[in-house]
């Protein structure tokens, strides 16, 4: 929610007759009321891709998470102009990289910054330039690792991000641990 749009993920909604490929939808206040404008639709659409797992919503900008699209994961990023939600690009692991899955299991969004948790141990920082959402930053912590769900969790303001591994065991038994950096 950012005050003018609210963005709600529906990961397990069947679409496209393709069982759990998930939903997105804007809403928008007028009066106290809040009424949905727009369902938005990725250009993926596969069964069981969990569209709609982790969002972030800043301004006219828009993120979906689909942390299953594809056997990697995606982020569908939407733009809105004149009331019109339009997908404007698609961000997924480069295609040399065979060490990335389960992109967008989170994701946050705030100053023209999107992070981007993956499920397999990493945090990617997207900075918008001339509106589009260029990898500037891969965060990995060493002798973190994937089994400890490093990128399960992140959030992101103008100075800081902060990425969470629910099951590091640092402080006893799956206590988790985050990271601020």
């Amino acid at each position: 929610n950012d005050n003018s749009f609210a963005l709600i993920g529906a990961p397990d909604a069947d679409r496209d007759s393709n069982a759990d490929r998930g939903a997105a939808y804007v809403y928008t206040q007028t009066g106290g009321t809040w009424s949905a404008v727009s369902e938005l639709t990725p250009s993926i659409s596969e069964a069981g891709q969990s569209y709609g797992t982790a969002v972030a919503i800043e301004g006219s900008v828009a993120a979906i998470a689909a942390p299953n699209a594809g056997g990697v994961g995606a982020v569908f990023v939407f733009r809105e102009n004149g009331g019109t939600w339009t997908e404007d690009q698609v961000i997924v692991p480069a295609t040399d990289d065979t060490t990335t899955y389960g992109l967008g299991v989170d994701i946050a969004l705030a100053d023209g910054r999107l992070i981007v948790g993956a499920s397999s141990g990493t945090a990617y920082v997207y900075t918008e330039i001339s509106s589009t959402f260029v990898l500037t930053e891969t965060i990995n912590v060493s002798g973190v690792t994937a089994a400890d769900r490093f990128g399960s969790s992140v959030a992101i303001t103008s100075d800081y991000a902060s990425i969470g591994a629910f099951r590091r065991s640092n402080n006893g038994s799956r206590s988790g641990e985050a990271f601020v950096f």
